[in-house]
């Protein structure tokens, strides 16, 4: 592997850290996996940890997964929205939880990148703007 190829780490699998003990321990995770990413959101809320997007090989993501880290299984889901439309794709984004809902917002999105693709249609050179 080169030193400047970014390399996606695995999704199956998460390390947790016993703050009392000092110890990490390593588990491996089932279920419907999320893609190697990188750039991923993730907070837990009610004994779930829930991540949305980021930047797999394919490119930027809306997907959303969740894991019950109560009952040591470690198994992930993939979260369908049963109504609405999600956030559009994006990574490096933030995410937090208040008055019991999960909330995103900002990141590298597909808007950026379509204003850009746009600009260079047009001959301009985004990065003279």
């Amino acid at each position: 592997i080169d030193a400047n190829e970014e390399v996606f780490i695995p999704s199956d699998e998460i390390w947790v850290y016993d703050l009392e003990g000092g110890i990490w321990q390593v588990f491996h995770m089932s279920g419907e996996v999320p893609p190697s990413m990188s750039g991923t959101c993730g907070s837990s809320l009610g004994g779930n940890m829930y991540i949305f997007g980021g930047c797999d090989d394919g490119g930027q993501t809306n997907q959303m997964f969740c894991v019950d880290l109560t009952d040591g299984r470690y198994v992930w889901k993939k979260i369908i929205p049963l109504c609405g439309s999600a956030p559009s794709h994006r990574d490096k984004l933030s995410c937090w939880v208040y008055n019991g809902k999960w909330m995103i917002c900002f990141g590298d999105g597909t808007m950026k990148f379509m204003y850009l693709t746009r600009l260079k249609a047009a001959g301009l050179n985004p990065r003279l703007m």
